[in-house]
């Protein structure tokens, strides 16, 4: 009998996806305030800049693996996942309020100090976070879910670039009002999203399609060792996309505000106009990704993703001032990089079972981190340097090319939908 039950359910996914929004907030504070604050509030250089995120994503890989695998051991009674969510949400909002006292009268290392503490926080909370959807999701519909919770992710981004086109550079506001967010997201969450009694609720199609989870499959080195030779070659090939992937975009996105700032004379509040092209542009295509990806597969549309990234960033190498053709160039970069950001994890997680969504998502996340300490440190270093920020695109484009040397490697996780929906 045809399988025509399997439906995603989108209001689940919704909800569980909440959480999401305040680690969207979290990245664009880091990604588009950060600079800023840096490099003209406190008069540092590019390459501070690049060291100092750098560091903070080397901190978190590091700390990464073992917050996944404990959510994958943990048996509190409220969940697995849900008392690293709710400790990290309640405690980067904290620290990212007190952060706003040395602002106002600058102070470098205390203000570095919370930094620090809300990057350790978040990273607490990412792991649990993203496993908490395919942990409540059929695999094969899991690049569906992770689409939704792209959207959401992308809405907490787009609420901090809406703060700062009407407050520019008043950073005391933004922060209060992104810790703010955070706080109402994790209280969401709290009286939301029951982990246990939703896992319960749908025990017989997970373990259908999931398999059962099992408490000692936790280690990433059991977990590898256990996979066939063609998926480990495929696993490998997935997390090194991911990684030039993210490099090239974190490259670009470290530096592209001051670029249009020095480069092309344009005030701060004004420079959220470009980050808004790319949420947006970002949007139509996260949309549509899934419904490509299952009637192409993912594999393809991976490349296809790159390829957008790349035009994106060739576009915007050969010009020389604000226009339509900047901007068509972000719209590119936007398109690709929100095509790329859905695909990876649910490949992985096709791979692997119920027992390792946790580790493995810590792993996935890993490759991300990996990418932005590598991108905006090197980035950094090149824009101090005598090309100055005329490397910026090139160096992007550069670093997305052997993304697309993985792809022959790839030949597992890309499962279509309707391959499912056929089942007999």
């Amino acid at each position: 009998m045809a399988n025509a039950k399997l439906k995603l359910n989108t209001a689940l996914v919704v909800r569980i996806s909440v959480i999401q929004l305040a680690i969207g907030v979290w990245d664009e504070i880091l990604n588009s305030t950060l600079q800023n604050v840096l490099v003209l509030g406190f008069g540092k250089t590019e390459s501070f800049k690049g060291g100092i995120i750098a560091a903070s994503q080397l901190l978190t890989m590091l700390l990464l693996p073992v917050w996944g695998s404990l959510s994958d051991r943990c048996r509190a009674t409220r969940g697995r996942r849900t008392p690293f969510i709710l400790t990290g949400g309640f405690v980067c909002a904290a620290v990212l309020a007190l952060s706003v006292l040395f602002l106002e009268k600058p102070s470098l290392v205390p203000f570095l100090v919370c930094f620090f503490l809300c990057a350790i926080t978040v990273c607490m909370m990412n792991p649990a976070a993203t496993a908490l959807v395919p942990d409540l999701t059929p695999k094969p519909l899991n690049a569906n879910a992770s689409v939704i919770n792209r959207i959401v992710c992308s809405l907490g981004g787009a609420w901090v670039v809406l703060l700062i086109f009407f407050f520019d550079t008043d950073f005391t506001v933004i922060y209060l009002t992104a810790a703010g967010t955070i706080l109402n997201c994790t209280l969401f969450y709290l009286f939301a999203v029951p982990e246990n009694r939703l896992l319960q609720q749908q025990k017989d199609i997970l373990a259908k399609y999931n398999g059962t989870t099992d408490i000692t499959q936790t280690s990433l080195r059991v977990m590898f060792r256990n996979l066939p030779t063609g998926k480990k070659r495929s696993f490998a090939g997935i997390l090194a996309a991911n990684f030039f992937a993210k490099l090239a975009y974190y490259a670009f996105s470290s530096a592209y505000l001051n670029y249009a700032v020095t480069q092309w004379g344009m005030k701060y509040a004004h420079t959220s106009l470009l980050t808004i092209a790319i949420y947006l542009s970002g949007l139509v295509s996260i949309l549509l990704t899934a419904k490509i990806a299952a009637k192409w597969g993912r594999k393809r549309t991976l490349f296809i993703s790159y390829a957008f990234m790349l035009a994106g960033f060739l576009l915007a190498a050969v010009t020389s001032h604000f226009g339509v053709v900047s901007v068509l160039s972000l719209l590119l970069i936007g398109i690709g990089w929100s095509m790329e950001s859905v695909l990876p994890l649910p490949m992985l997680m096709e791979m692997t079972d119920a027992g390792t969504v946790g580790i493995v998502t810590s792993v996935y996340t890993d490759s991300c981190k990996l990418g932005r300490v590598v991108g905006p440190f090197l980035a950094g270093f090149l824009l101090d340097s005598r090309l100055g920020y005329k490397a910026l695109y090139p160096f992007a484009a550069g670093s997305i090319l052997p993304a697309f040397a993985t792809i022959p490697l790839i030949r597992h996780g890309n499962v279509q939908l309707q391959e499912v929906q056929n089942e007999k």
